[in-house]
């Protein structure tokens, strides 16, 4: 009979096949109150019911490792929120610039046609037109001659739709939030 408190039951999973259709993890340890990882405590209690603790927490854990890995693709590299880009001009850590259609902020500095690490996704506290009223949800425009986001008035060279405000910033703020949409930025043409 199983024990009522939270403790380990040795169940079969299902659905997890290799490619020649046999069971990749054919038992693992799972904790009827779906609690994350095992503790002393839950150690403790594998005791009391007369499960062998370190082998519960062993198959645990392989059998976790093995779920990570049967999910991942083969072709999987990395998240893409942090790329190399190679500047084309001097760029200081936080400052925005212009690759292809992404609007991306170094995070060190580089130099002139050296690479390095720029994030590509996420909230940044970008410079702004001072005399610009930008709403929550509006669609921004990186100005590359100004170096600076806005709303409307888009020229030549210009990326537009690189972002979108998360917050309100009115006339006479020197900066907005900006959320960074990777991939849906479009170069003005002349």
């Amino acid at each position: 009979m199983a024990c009522r408190r939270r403790c380990w039951s040795r169940r079969p999973t299902s659905g997890l096949t290799d490619s020649a259709g046999r069971s990749s993890i054919s038992t693992a340890w799972v904790q009827w109150a779906g609690a994350a990882q095992p503790t002393t405590r839950a150690s403790n209690r594998l005791r009391s019911c007369g499960a062998p603790a370190a082998a519960a927490v062993s198959d645990f854990i392989h059998a976790r490792r093995q779920l990570r890995t049967i999910v991942m693709a083969k072709n999987y590299k990395f998240p893409g929120a942090v790329i190399d880009i190679t500047a084309a001009t001097n760029l200081v850590s936080g400052q925005a610039s212009i690759v292809g259609k992404l609007l991306a902020v170094a995070l060190v500095d580089i130099s002139a046609g050296a690479k390095g690490s720029a994030q590509i996704e996420g909230v940044f506290e970008l410079p702004k037109l001072a005399s610009a009223n930008i709403l929550e949800g509006a669609g921004l425009t990186w100005d590359a001659q100004a170096g600076q986001l806005i709303v409307s008035g888009a020229d030549a060279g210009d990326l537009e739709n690189c972002a979108v405000a998360v917050a309100v910033a009115g006339t006479g703020t020197a900066t907005v939030f900006a959320k960074l949409t990777p991939g849906s930025g479009s170069l003005k043409s002349a």
